[in-house]
């Protein structure tokens, strides 16, 4: 299930409402250029800032617009088990098809903490699970061994890992066997976790060049690596403009200036600086998927 290219959609807001025209654009443009998945409600869409009512609301009309064309993920994760129980499954019965959970955040849990948190959102949900670790933004890590023992569990079927020593990609290849997934969660680091038998990358940049991302994958899966490093020094420009600032400013702006959304957060972002504005302006340009 968990392979290829999941886009970490945007959320589009128009005077602090959720756009659903322009989200239900945003998922058909992705159908279109033949992702394998779409998340929602992630960091990049500003999960904090949503109430769960909004979370089931984009998870539904996601849902809608994939119509079964490509999966929906939810990411329902959140610092209180209870809460990303609920979440999870109110997030089913809108129509994902998987759910992305992050380990709690600021609370600090133990390893087995951790462990018997993941559990207990297996033991009372049904949809097939993928676990999300980024110490950056949880200050936390789930690590190898942890891992290991929940990818025991049946429905937890993937791992999405932002952790930055991508030696640990080798031991859990040998723990799990070549078939459990294994997403990237930065954009950056994609060519080098492909080459470790990563299984593919939930992105923030194919917000606005799926299309390219797709091609990187076939490329990389059919051997075709002359073309992956083609489309990947090319790709270079748009995701260091897109590391200039934190996740989401950036590729809001971006998705501002290639789908007309309005360059609005519901987190408390300000505007990029206008360095950091043209270094993206230039790379979309140059990628030509915008022109002033």
């Amino acid at each position: 299930m968990f392979h290829g290219v999941y886009t970490a959609i945007v959320t589009p807001w128009q005077g602090g409402t959720l756009d659903v025209k322009k989200l239900e654009e945003l998922v058909a443009h992705q159908i279109e250029a033949g992702v394998q998945g779409v998340v929602v409600c992630g960091t990049t869409g500003e999960s904090l800032s949503l109430s769960p009512t909004d979370q089931t609301h984009l998870v539904q009309i996601a849902a809608d617009v994939c119509k079964g064309k490509i999966r929906v993920m939810a990411a329902t994760g959140s610092i209180s088990t209870e809460e990303t129980i609920l979440q999870t499954n109110a997030a089913q019965k809108a129509g994902a098809d998987s759910a992305l959970l992050i380990s709690p955040w600021y609370t600090r849990p133990t390893q087995d903490n951790l462990y018997h948190h993941f559990k207990a959102v297996h033991d009372q949900t049904d949809l097939p699970l993928m676990l999300y670790n980024n110490p950056a933004r949880t200050g936390g890590d789930i690590n190898v061994d942890t891992v290991i023992r929940l990818a025991q569990l049946p429905r937890i079927q993937g791992l999405k890992d932002g952790a930055p020593c991508l030696g640990r990609i080798a031991k859990l290849r040998t723990a799990l066997g070549p078939d459990f997934p294994l997403m990237e969660c930065l954009d950056d680091r994609l060519a080098a976790y492909l080459a470790m038998e990563g299984t593919g990358v939930v992105c923030v940049a194919s917000n606005v060049v799926p299309d390219l991302y797709v091609q990187l994958m076939n490329a990389w899966n059919e051997n075709d690596l002359a073309t992956f490093k083609s489309i990947w020094h090319r790709l270079t420009p748009l995701l260091s403009a897109l590391g200039l600032e934190p996740n989401p400013g950036p590729i809001k702006y971006a998705v501002h200036l290639v789908h007309g959304i309005k360059d609005e957060y519901a987190l408390s972002y300000v505007s990029l600086t206008p360095a950091t504005k043209q270094a993206i302006q230039k790379a979309l340009q140059d990628l030509g998927v915008w022109a002033p």
